[in-house]
């Protein structure tokens, strides 16, 4: 299988999105992050710097700037992560380096992910939709923002593209222009597995 394009279009900080990429890296060629929220995306550039050697560095530099002058455990622990991180960026295969960015747009509106993907499709999809009191939907969708965000996905999915989505329990994982192949669930979240039709 050839490696793909990773896209998480409510990416918030880019946590999962991050450890998702680090885990799965000989599979990928490039991982996407978008959100709503402008803080998030920088938070999540920042985050997804740490899949390359240049933006680990960095990492580090600001983790041992930070010990010496706080001394906390915690800086003194996250600089051994930043150690074992770079030692499985450098351990073979040596791969190519990854393409790892995110951009400010609205999940929930085609043209505004086209524009920033510039033409790209995206070959998976995969997104733990917004919930709760921290984080909830945005933007001006005229069905459900999960059905306008599926919507809106149809525009940059590449052919035979999947869609990987968490979401509460209480919502509905349904779309008439997708086919659901998988549905499962982890705690309190409910993930299915959709490709369009």
């Amino acid at each position: 299988m050839a490696p793909c394009t990773l896209f998480d279009p409510c990416c918030g900080a880019g946590y999962s999105l991050s450890v998702v990429a680090f885990l799965h890296r000989e599979a990928l060629q490039e991982v996407i992050g978008a959100d709503v929220d402008p803080v998030a995306v920088e938070c999540a550039q920042r985050n997804l710097s740490l899949l390359a050697l240049e933006g680990l560095e960095r990492r580090r530099v600001e983790l041992e700037t930070l010990l010496a002058h706080f001394g906390k455990t915690s800086h003194r622990e996250a600089l051994h992560s930043a150690a074992l991180l770079r030692e499985q960026l450098l351990a073979p295969p040596c791969l190519p380096p990854l393409a790892a960015w995110a951009f400010q747009a609205d999940a929930t509106r085609g043209e505004a992910l086209c524009e920033n993907l510039a033409g790209r499709t995206v070959d998976v999809v995969f997104s733990d939709v917004p919930y709760g009191q921290r984080s909830h939907w945005e933007g001006d969708a005229s069905s459900t923002p999960l059905h306008a965000m599926l919507d809106a996905l149809l525009n940059i999915l590449a052919p035979a593209g999947l869609v990987a989505i968490a979401a509460d329990k209480s919502v509905k994982l349904a779309h008439p222009r997708y086919r659901r192949l998988e549905q499962f669930q982890v705690g309190k979240r409910r993930i299915a597995i959709f490709q369009a039709l």
